[in-house]
């Protein structure tokens, strides 16, 4: 997971410089508010879907989480993200989020 949200800075600096150089043609405002209302359009897309499927741990189950976390924070790797990721698909759709935002963050100047 931490390598996925890591690569999202890289992916970011990629599409910001391949995308509106693509996707515009140089000195075309209309073309770039265009861009600028797609990239708006998905955010919200994005950020609707987070809203509507977000759903937190209910009491019991977020404190075992918790002093799990606490317990073996210096342990674990990817082995136990893909665990909770077959176990949790809610985290899958998190994680994906998270690493598009971070994507879209850096495409946006």
């Amino acid at each position: 997971a931490t390598s996925l949200m890591l690569m999202a800075n890289y992916s970011g600096w990629l599409f910001g410089a391949s995308v509106p150089e693509t996707a515009v043609t140089e000195g075309s405002a209309e073309e770039l508010s265009r861009l600028f209302l797609v990239q708006a359009l998905y955010s919200l897309v994005a950020v609707s879907a987070y809203l509507l499927l977000y759903r937190p741990l209910a009491g019991e189950a977020a404190r075992a989480v918790a002093e799990e976390n606490r317990r073996k924070s210096h342990c674990g790797g990817f082995a136990d993200v893909l665990r909770v990721m077959t176990s949790t698909p809610q985290f899958v759709l998190q994680l994906c989020s998270h690493g598009c935002f971070g994507a879209v963050g850096f495409v946006v100047p």
